[in-house]
């Protein structure tokens, strides 16, 4: 891929890398053939980063960056071409400044990092705590 690339996921049958890439001049989702080949396709048609596979490989989820949300492209694979349907927002994730996603294994579940409340609390942090065990 051209440009700064600085997320990737490849697909499980390990055969379509999806990549976020600024060479558009914003970062946008991108599919392209893991082994080169002829085929390069802009999955997310106004902002998008963090492209995450379902496990079967028929969905594609990212991070629809202006919105905050989460995106899902549906894939289809014929032969050493693929089509995508249109995005679609999954869910809104507002609580969030950069939603971290990360789809389950099995169904339509997603593991999503989520800020609820801001605190202030002291973070205490004990080096060589070994040495403390053996007191």
């Amino acid at each position: 891929p051209q440009g700064r690339k600085e997320q990737v996921a490849w697909s499980p049958n390990g055969r379509w890398l999806a990549y976020t890439s600024t060479e558009s001049g914003q970062k946008e989702v991108y599919v392209m053939p893991f082994s080169g080949g002829a085929g390069k396709w802009q999955i997310s048609p106004s902002g998008g980063e963090d492209p995450r596979w379902n496990s079967d490989g028929k969905e594609l989820d990212y991070v629809y960056v202006p919105g905050n949300a989460i995106n899902a492209v549906s894939v289809t694979e014929s032969g050493n071409s693929l089509r995508f349907g249109a995005p679609h927002t999954l869910f809104l994730n507002t609580n969030v400044q950069k939603p971290l996603l990360d789809p389950a294994p099995v169904g339509k579940k997603f593991l999503v990092a989520r800020v609820i409340q801001q605190t202030s609390q002291p973070i205490t942090v004990i080096s060589n705590w070994t040495a403390e065990l053996k007191k």
